[in-house]
């Protein structure tokens, strides 16, 4: 559970939930598409996010939400089983924060890798300054993806992103996890 138990998350359905499978594999079958070349998926989440509370943890939960899985390119294929908007927890991404140079001036900044992270599990890219990001805004522009119907999206995941929080009622979506190819 994430974010003061908003969001939980269920990993493997993959393995005993036919439809998942299914999804899975359909995953992996866009990527084939889209690379030309066979693309394992490595796990399949499936995850619900619910409504923020109110109140003193708020503030704290909007926080340190935007990040990048990876610094190399990595994909995921994500599907939003309902309609998703941005109070109700949008999939939101910095346009271009994911090309080699535009990463090469972010790293420069120290604000994705800190000498601290050779030290720790935890890195800076992992959870990004709220302030940094607004800075990086002027020239990535944020883009949300919003849709009234059930949606799906391949994501460069190395690019700057996050899941806006969810203000006013739930958002469940699957997500196909691809390692580094």
């Amino acid at each position: 559970m994430h974010y003061n138990s908003t969001e939980k998350r269920v990993w493997g359905l993959e393995q005993s939930v036919d439809s998942i499978k299914e999804f899975q594999i359909y995953s992996e079958s866009l990527l084939a598409l889209l690379f030309k070349k066979e693309i394992r998926c490595d796990k399949v989440l499936a995850y619900s996010n619910h409504a923020l509370p109110k109140g003193e943890e708020y503030d704290y939960l909007l926080n340190g939400r935007w990040h990048q899985d990876s610094l190399r390119s990595q994909f995921k294929v994500f599907l939003f089983l309902d309609s998703v908007s941005i109070d109700s927890g949008a999939f939101q991404i910095l346009t271009g924060s994911h090309k080699k140079m535009n990463k090469l001036k972010s790293l420069m900044s120290g604000n994705v890798i800190r000498p601290s992270d050779f030290l720790s599990s935890k890195r800076a890219y992992q959870s990004f300054d709220d302030r940094w990001i607004s800075r990086l805004c002027a020239t990535y522009p944020e883009q949300s993806l919003v849709s009234d119907k059930v949606s799906g999206y391949i994501v460069n995941t190395s690019a700057i992103h996050r899941a806006a929080p969810c203000n006013r009622g739930s958002r469940y979506a699957l997500c196909s996890y691809f390692r580094h190819f």
